[in-house]
């Protein structure tokens, strides 16, 4: 089970290199660092494109794990940041340290997607779908990112023989769950759709989809 440490020393926050997501964040100079092996590759599959999608616009982050990327778009110029995260451990921690230290733009929220109804010009969702699915059908997510994002989504599509997914055990009986059909899919729903690079596996895809 990933740990759930996040401190606050001075006017940073950090996030331990044991979470999910490594990083620091000075709210002086408004500058978040990755700093652990799964946090890192993320961030350079989307590093290319995030400043000039999310600068004056506002940023939602599907499963927002313990905040980097919404803190990240707020250094990089987003108007609004919002993460929604349901899991109790890692919204609690950074919600105590933002008890603590002020993030302007930021609103970080209890719930689960998409029963909120929060939109944004940007969407995230990072390790979400594999989750969601087979208790909602890959149509129905796709339908729902469309509706919750103003223009982009940044989705990142887990591999059938990703560790996770097998882990997991539906691949067997749900051949339908699978990149092409998913590419496809979001091809039907989006105007384009494009690859931005692998996150922290080979099995792990980031993909662009915009209206």
């Amino acid at each position: 089970m990933t740990t759930a440490i996040v401190r606050v020393s001075g006017n940073t926050i950090i996030s331990e290199p044991t979470n999910y997501q490594g990083y620091t964040y000075d709210a002086d100079t408004g500058i978040c660092t990755p700093t652990n092996n799964r946090c890192i590759p993320k961030w350079n599959a989307v590093k290319g494109v995030f400043q000039d999608l999310v600068h004056d616009r506002t940023f939602m982050d599907i499963g927002a794990s313990f905040g980097f990327f919404c803190l990240k778009a707020l250094e990089l110029g987003a108007t609004a940041s919002i993460g929604l995260e349901k899991h109790p451990p890692y919204y609690r921690a950074l919600a105590d340290a933002l008890s603590e230290v002020s993030v302007p733009g930021l609103e970080w929220v209890n719930s689960l997607w998409p029963n909120t109804d929060h939109r944004a010009d940007v969407v995230m969702i990072l390790a979400v779908i594999h989750h969601a699915f087979p208790r909602t059908p890959l149509e129905k997510i796709l339908d729902d990112l469309w509706e919750s994002s103003n223009r982009w989504v940044i989705a990142e599509w887990i591999a059938r023989d990703d560790k996770q997914v097998r882990k997991k055990g539906y691949a067997p009986q749900h051949p339908e769950y699978n990149k092409e059909r998913f590419l496809a899919l979001a091809g039907e729903r989006f105007g384009s759709v494009s690859f931005l690079g692998n996150s922290h596996h080979k099995t792990r895809f980031v993909y662009l989809l915009e209206k």
